[in-house]
């Protein structure tokens, strides 16, 4: 699924500020909340719609030209809980590995352990690209 980008910058003080991106597509814009819809019940394609997001994150560095360049594969992701779950993930297995993102880390914040994002039984090689290793990585069983 193809997303837009948007770019934002804010000056924190002169000379100095932060990029913000923003990621918007079909598969990840929802008439309800964040995580369920009007009637309180969670979508059926959130698990795409994050993966979506961190790929898309992922991917943002590479692609976008901002201020006459590319930032580059030398960054810093700050993944927030479990939505963005995946970019320390694609960073270890599917980046790295393919030489990219070489020096690049990620701080990875997780603010409530009681919503974990768990989805079993799916077939994490074939949803997100992944070798087996990694996806026994992130297996949580039958």
């Amino acid at each position: 699924e193809c997303v837009k980008y948007f770019h934002t910058y804010m000056e924190v003080q002169p000379g100095k500020g932060c990029d913000y991106i923003f990621v918007e597509g079909a598969g990840i814009e929802r008439g309800g909340g964040l995580y369920n819809d009007n009637d309180g019940r969670e979508y059926p394609d959130n698990l795409f719609r994050f993966a979506l997001l961190s790929f898309a994150a992922m991917e943002a560095p590479l692609i976008l030209n901002i201020g006459g360049s590319t930032y580059g594969d030398k960054v810093l992701f700050l993944a927030n809980d479990w939505q963005s779950g995946l970019v320390p993930l694609l960073l270890c297995y599917k980046y790295r590995r393919n030489n990219c993102y070489t020096q690049s880390r990620c701080i990875y914040v997780v603010h409530n352990l009681g919503y974990q994002g768990q989805y079993h039984n799916i077939n994490a090689q074939e949803m997100f690209g992944i070798d087996s290793q990694a996806a026994s990585d992130v297996s949580l069983g039958k």
